[in-house]
């Protein structure tokens, strides 16, 4: 194996493991929502996927596509999902842009309330959010 081929699998494990914690999936939810097995997210993840088909693969990256929410309603998951692994790809031996540990941890305890709690989770969240971010947009214009 070349180390171009060992320096994509290791990014592919990289992203769909850092994608699946994000989202708050488990190895088995995951595999249920791409149609392939556990033990394949699990080597897809752990970078040992050179036996896998393109197939399994890209059902792996659809089920974390079907995971996540359009991009302002702009842009398919799937289609989103697929354009920042390609990009990730095209520099294996760069580095990986680095996950923003305080959005994992928010997301993990997002998806670990119950549908109601969520709700108001986001009704007290969302109206901070746009006004930090409306205030960082004035302040970068002034």
């Amino acid at each position: 194996m070349s180390y171009a081929d060992a320096a994509m699998m290791a990014a592919l494990g990289r992203y769909v493991l850092t994608t699946r914690e994000v989202l708050g999936l488990s190895q088995d939810e995951l595999a249920r929502v791409a149609g392939i097995s556990q033990s394949a997210v699990s080597r897809i993840e752990g970078g040992r996927c050179l036996a896998l088909t393109l197939l399994t693969a890209l059902r792996a990256l659809g089920g974390l596509a079907a995971a996540t929410l359009p991009a302002d309603g702009a842009v398919a998951p799937s289609l989103r999902t697929l354009a920042v692994f390609a990009q990730e790809l095209s520099c294996p031996d760069g580095p990986a842009p680095a996950p923003d540990p305080g959005l994992a941890t928010l997301l993990r305890t997002y998806h670990a309330m119950t549908p109601g709690r969520r709700a108001t989770f986001l009704r007290l969240v969302l109206p901070l959010a746009a006004f930090v971010a409306e205030t960082t947009l004035r302040e970068h214009a002034a």
